[in-house]
């Protein structure tokens, strides 16, 4: 069954599959255009499914759901246009916000959903979803202090990279690699996993950013580490955390992907207030 780009095409799509919603979301294993989407093509999993799905069984948990990732956040944004073009109440368009909050870029609609944060792992990972993690992993006492101090030294080395980011963003760039962002933390196992500052100051001076100009920038935005911090860089870190202390322990390695796995299982446990209450205020 094909579906065209019409005023009843991706609003009929609910139908199709027999449920309430339609909540198109980024990620999965293929990039879709647009028309590809209308004509109902779609993956079913992705990390941003089921981050997502976690989200509306706790702030919507009466209406019944069909996530579809989609690839892209271009083809999320043209989605969200359709939705507000043609009134489509029954399809939400969920994303990444990046800095588009920072840059007056939000798309203003009840149906058209962002993160908190720049991304979900800014979201979902916190200190106390790493201990909880490590609580749940291992059967020996650890340093629940040494596991806050780790976190706070990253919230602390990484922010002038964080401030770059937002900087360059503003004019179409970006400051972390998105292919290789790994450089820029000290991630061997048996060492705690630590911001390499001086690859940081390096992309700083290759860019030909100025420390001062960066500094105002951030402070003149409210840019925060947590909450503005290249996604996969701020949840890479938290998942080495993860990792270093499960070695010094003597646990052995576990997967990344259990690791994500029981990410998306307890993430909703630890979200902080002001991120319950952004959920809530979304879905309400």
């Amino acid at each position: 069954m094909a579906f065209k780009r019409t005023s009843s095409g991706i609003a009929n799509q609910h139908l199709f599959h027999g449920v309430d919603l339609i909540v198109f979301v980024e990620g999965g294993s293929n990039n879709f255009t647009k028309q590809e989407v209308d004509n109902n093509l779609f993956s079913r999993h992705s990390i941003d499914v089921a981050f997502w799905k976690k989200i509306f069984e706790d702030y919507m948990p009466d209406k019944s759901i069909k996530f579809k990732a989609v690839g892209s956040k271009t083809t999320i944004k043209e989605i969200a246009v359709d939705i507000i073009d043609n009134s489509i109440a029954t399809v939400y368009a969920a994303m990444d916000k990046e800095f588009d909050e920072v840059n007056g870029n939000l798309i203003k609609h009840k149906n058209i959903l962002y993160t908190f944060g720049y991304s979900w792992e800014n979201d979902a990972w916190n200190s106390d979803l790493i201990k909880d993690l490590l609580s749940k992993l291992c059967h020996v006492p650890f340093d629940y202090q040494m596991i806050e101090e780790t976190f706070n030294s990253f919230v602390k080395e990484v922010k002038i990279g964080v401030y770059a980011d937002g900087y360059q963003f503003s004019k179409g760039r970006s400051f972390f690699p998105r292919n290789g962002h790994m450089r820029c933390i000290e991630c061997n196992p048996k060492n705690r996993p630590s911001i390499k500052t001086i690859v940081i100051d390096t992309l700083i001076n290759d860019q030909g950013l100025k420390k001062s100009t960066l500094y105002g920038y951030g402070s003149r935005k409210s840019i925060t580490t947590e909450k503005h911090c290249y996604g996969h860089l701020f949840g890479d870190f938290c998942r080495h955390i993860v990792h270093h202390f499960l070695t010094i322990l003597g646990m052995g390695k576990v997967s990344s992907e259990i690791v994500r796995s029981m990410v998306m299982s307890q993430f909703n446990i630890h979200l902080p207030k002001e991120i319950k209450e952004h959920y809530r205020k979304l879905l309400s």
